[in-house]
């Protein structure tokens, strides 16, 4: 802690994508004045430069035919050119899909494919 109170923590966040709520508390002993006390609570996101999140149908049927989604997210101070692709077994794709697209993501922003 400085002499103004302000105290600095460093920690390392697990791999997770969520908001950690982080909250602290203080009181000095009151040797030297008054007994001080203080608290703050600091809400940290933590998360991913680039987030792609699909959009697909809770379950599938044989026979069903579907258009499958994913949101991405730019999280950076730059816009980015991404190419998006889906790739698995079991299924194929309709005449004219294209299971590879490019799409531009804007800084901070986000955009929403469809395949």
């Amino acid at each position: 802690m400085d002499e103004n109170g302000q105290a600095t923590v460093s920690v390392t966040l697990p791999d997770n994508l969520t908001t950690w709520r982080l909250d602290a508390r203080a009181v000095t002993t009151g040797a030297d004045g008054p007994m001080l006390v203080g608290q703050t609570t600091f809400d940290l996101l933590s998360t991913k430069p680039v987030l792609v999140r699909p959009g697909t149908p809770r379950f599938f049927i044989a026979g069903d035919k579907a258009t499958l989604s994913a949101t991405v997210n730019n999280n950076t101070d730059e816009a980015l050119l991404t190419e998006i692709a889906l790739e698995g077994s079991g299924f194929r794709f309709a005449e004219g899909v294209q299971p590879v697209q490019q799409a531009n993501i804007p800084a901070q922003g986000l955009s929403l494919i469809h395949i």
